[in-house]
Parts: C-alpha cells; structure tokens; sequence
C-alpha cells in the first residue's frame, strides 16, 4: 500500500479562524475566548486545544478548492469533502464547523509515531518545546509508522511547529477517492521507498537534485 501527504495550495485570501485582521497594527489579534489555547512563555498556539475549544459561526471563508489550509495552520475541508469521507467510510479524523458556509476544520485522530529528525527546528521554545520555524518533510515510509488500515488520515504524534498542525498523511485508496470524485485543491506527494529516498539522497550529496518518480505526485 502506497501512502501520501497532503500540500494545500496558496490561497488568494488570508482565512483566520482563531485570529482577527485590523487595519492597522498590530494587524493580527486572537480572540479572546481562545487565550488559554497558547504557551505562556512563548505565546504559541496549542492546535489540539484550539479544535477542541471549536470555532465561530462569524468566521468567513474565501477559499479556491475544496480544502486548504487556514492562515493558522489548519485544513479544512468543504461539505463535499467531508460528505465524501463519511460516505466512503475513512478513518482516522474528525471534523468541526466553522462559518456558515458548509467549512470544516479536520484534525486527525489517528496519530503514529515519526521520525522527528527529518524536520530541522529553529528558535525552539524553552517552555514547551515547540519550534517558531520548522524545514524539512517525511518523505520516506520509514520515517514514519504509517498504519496498516486502508481508508486512513494519519498524523504523526508531534506537530511539524508551533504555527501549523501536525502534517496529514493518507492511504492511497483516499487520493485516489478524492481524484475520482473531482475534489479541488492541493497536491498529494507520494512517501518514497527506500530504494528511492536513497537515490534523492545521494543526488542532494552531490547537489544534484534528483527528479522524484513521476507517479510521485497526484494534484487534485
């Protein structure tokens, strides 16, 4: 079985679920009723407690597609979507609403453990130990305990960084799904074998970047 991630693609629009935008400094605030879902010492977002907290009704989204990311860090799917994941009987997520306009904010309940040292941390919090800046990918199955299950959302059990959810993994039957039924929006890159992450990795050695197989990606 073949196991991909999600990439959302670059919105036109900023969509805030938590935060607000003014017009003048400092141009981004949180909402009051979310103040105990951030570090005290770092004032990073905890994204688990922000779902579970849930979202307004008041919240507006302008989005192209049928899922993105939000501004902070979150992938919401639209009604067909998560219609889509219900009727197929996927595991592994759960939705809340947000806005009035058929949104859903996923958070992945399936969560596995990874290999952390693929991801390069900067400006690490003392406190709790989140990162305010974070490169890098899994892109090999062996960097992660990818589950067994077909019909799975999975995420690893550390978030990538304190800004953006943890990173969102699919069985292939998924992107195949979504691909079938039309759903707009991103880009699904395979995880390579590891024969193939081998190759990449001495092709970046010899700063000769190595193109990934071409059934590497699936945009939707």
């Amino acid at each position: 079985m073949k196991y991909f991630e999600f990439f959302s693609n670059d919105q036109a629009r900023n969509n805030w679920l938590v935060n607000t935008e003014l017009k003048e400094p400092p141009w981004v605030v949180t909402k009051p009723r979310y103040a105990s879902c951030f570090c005290l010492k770092c004032e990073l977002p905890y994204l688990d407690a922000l779902f579970e907290e849930g979202f307004d009704d008041s919240v507006k989204i302008r989005a192209r597609g049928d899922l993105f990311e939000s501004s902070d860090g979150f992938v919401c799917v639209n009604e067909k979507v998560k219609g889509l994941v219900e009727s197929d009987g996927f595991r592994g997520v759960a939705f809340k609403p947000v806005g009035k306009a058929g949104w859903w904010v996923v958070n992945a309940t399936c969560r596995v453990s990874g290999d952390e040292q693929a991801y390069t941390r900067r400006n690490t919090c003392p406190g709790c130990g989140r990162a305010r800046q974070t490169y890098g990918q899994i892109c090999c199955v062996s960097q992660i305990d990818c589950p067994k299950e077909a019909g799975t959302f999975f995420s690893p059990t550390f978030a990538r960084s304190g800004y953006s959810d943890r990173d969102l993994f699919v069985t292939e039957d998924i992107v195949t799904s979504f691909k079938k039924h039309g759903v707009k929006g991103g880009m699904f890159s395979r995880l390579l074998d590891a024969t193939e992450f081998e190759a990449v990795k001495a092709a970046n050695a010899l700063m000769d970047p190595l193109r990934w197989p071409k059934d590497s990606k699936v945009v939707l």
